[in-house]
């Protein structure tokens, strides 16, 4: 069982505007399966981390998916649809192996790309929390949390929120703004939104800054003192 205090290690790299790896660490068609991807990787570099080991595949039961004291404790799953989602899962940072049904059971990989990030800046990753992830009903306001939660205030260009939060380009600037304030507004760990622009050598750059709640932090570190190449 997916137990309610997993927490992801989440790379340095992953917090950067316009970074690969960020937008390899939220692929997925739906905020479900990536709650799965990231509960996986969470499992996973729990007992890899309490092993001291480098072991990168690992087996998980299904049974109890949907216990009410599991992290998927709110959503009534069955295991044919859980099988279903996880055979439908392609991120770049995990590779399911199989799904058996006859042995409630699935077998996975953490991909060296996941890894290599995580040790890319190892001091500076944080630890999500899964179970703050739980009641958000969208990707964008996962990637919203996240953010807030890295930086004591979250900065990002008008143009770049539209990007990142896949706000629609046919919309009028003004629904664009409205959109992100929306979604960063949406965010548990998050002060209120503020546009403003500054400018210079007369061209103005547009800007959308989130303070962070004074109170939330995210877990403390994890220290991993085991080998990595």
């Amino acid at each position: 069982m997916l137990t309610k205090n997993l927490f992801l290690p989440v790379p340095s790299v992953c917090f950067k505007n316009k970074n690969k790896a960020q937008h390899s660490l939220y692929q997925a068609s739906n905020p479900l399966e990536l709650k799965f991807v990231f509960a996986l990787i969470a499992h996973a570099m729990m007992i890899r981390t309490v092993a001291k080991s480098n072991e990168l595949s690992f087996t998980l039961s299904l049974k109890n998916i949907s216990s009410k004291k599991g992290l998927f404790g709110t959503k009534k799953l069955s295991l044919t649809a859980v099988g279903k989602l996880l055979n439908n899962i392609d991120h770049p940072y995990l590779k399911i192996d199989t799904v058996m049904y006859a042995d409630d059971e699935i077998t996975y990989c953490l991909t060296e790309a996941y890894i290599k990030d995580l040790f890319k800046k190892a001091t500076h990753n944080k630890n999500v929390t899964l179970s703050e992830l739980m009641g958000y009903k969208n990707i964008s306001a996962m990637k919203a949390h996240l953010q807030i939660g890295y930086f004591e205030c979250y900065k990002i260009s008008f143009y770049g929120a539209v990007d990142f939060f896949n706000i629609s380009k046919e919309m009028s600037h003004s629904n664009q703004l409205v959109a992100i304030k929306r979604i960063l507004g949406s965010a548990k760990n998050g002060k209120k939104p503020v546009y403003y622009g500054e400018t210079y050598d007369k061209k103005t750059r547009y800007t959308i800054e989130t303070p962070r709640l004074d109170d939330y932090q995210f877990f403390e570190d994890l220290e991993m003192d085991f080998d990595d190449d």
